[in-house]
C-alpha cells in the first residue's frame, strides 16, 4: 500500500478548505490553532479534538500507542472505531445543517 504525509501548513487551515481537522490530543490541537491563527484572528471551529464526540468512558486524548506495548494499539484502535462513526454522522449533519459548531 502506498501513501503520503506531510506536515500541516498553515493554508490546510482556512475556512473552507476541508470540512474538518481532528486533533489526537491537546498539544496537537494547540499547534494547529497556533498555526490557524497565522492566518485569521481565531483559530476556525473545524478543528476539534477527536474525544470531543465520545463519551465520558474514554479519555480526554487519543493516547500514543507506542508507550502501551500491544495494548495500547488495540485500545487505541478500539477508541478510534467508536469515534470514526461519530464524527462521520456529525459531518452528515452539518451538511445539512452548516458548519460544525464547539460544544
Amino acid at each position: 500500500m502506498r501513501s503520503r504525509g506531510r506536515q500541516v501548513a498553515s493554508k490546510d487551515l482556512e475556512v473552507g478548505r476541508y470540512d474538518l481537522v481532528v486533533a489526537m490530543d491537546r498539544a496537537n490541537l494547540a499547534g494547529l490553532q497556533r498555526l490557524a491563527r497565522q492566518r485569521a484572528d481565531q483559530p476556525p471551529a473545524h478543528l476539534r479534538l477527536f474525544s470531543e464526540v465520545l463519551d465520558d468512558s474514554w479519555p480526554e486524548e487519543v493516547p500514543d500507542p507506542y508507550y502501551g506495548g500491544e495494548d495500547g494499539f488495540e485500545f487505541v484502535l478500539d477508541m478510534l472505531a467508536a469515534g470514526c462513526p461519530l464524527w462521520l454522522e456529525q459531518l452528515g449533519e452539518a451538511g445539512r445543517a452548516g458548519p460544525p459548531t464547539a460544544e
